[in-house]
């Protein structure tokens, strides 16, 4: 079986998953760092979930991004995709490094491809790697997303077709938030 029957194959089997979404709070969500009010849903989606029809896209988008890297640990290509408020689907795969601490995540590559080109509002992000249960992003991508969209939706599969949608709350509910400014006493100038 060649590459593109595998990946229709793959995607005949996605359209025939069962996705549950978590129930969205019907609160607008606010900024954590600033307390404004962010959009509840992008202008050309009335409804702020993210529908069926944009999950598997945006599972199929990574499925692709994680195909374009040679990783170097064998087997472990991860690939990202999130969906702006504009409706577009920007990717990413795992850039490793023999310096491990300068590997960066699919998800964190994904979300600076949006930011260059000039999105800052993320709406959902799709993580799929080879593994046997869905793939979680890690604590430092769950921070990345927290500051561009507290509330976002993320999508977790596998190869094997099982996804898990959680919004970052859930997985995250306490990211870093910046300090407010320190007022210097008088004494002190």
């Amino acid at each position: 079986m060649g590459e593109i029957d595998k990946a229709k194959a793959d995607l005949e089997k996605l359209l025939e998953l069962k996705i549950n979404f978590p129930e969205r709070a019907a609160r607008r969500p606010s900024c954590w760092n600033c307390g404004r009010k962010l959009p509840a849903s992008p202008p050309n989606r009335p409804d702020p979930m993210v529908t069926r029809a944009w999950v598997l896209k945006l599972l199929a988008a990574a499925r692709q991004a994680r195909v374009a890297l040679m990783p170097l640990i064998p087997g472990f290509q991860v690939g990202a995709a999130v969906l702006t408020a504009a409706g577009e689907i920007f990717t990413g795969c795992n850039v490793e490094n023999v310096s491990f601490g300068a590997t960066v995540c699919a998800e964190r590559v994904a979300l600076w491809t949006a930011v260059a080109a000039g999105r800052r509002r993320i709406e959902a992000l799709a993580v799929l790697a080879a593994t046997p249960d869905p793939v979680a992003p890690c604590g430092l991508c769950r921070q990345v997303v927290a500051e561009f969209n507290p509330a976002c939706l993320i999508i977790m599969g596998n190869l094997a077709g099982k996804v898990e949608i959680s919004e970052l709350g859930a997985l995250f509910p306490h990211p870093f938030a910046a300090l407010p400014p320190i007022s210097v006493p008088s004494f002190c100038a």
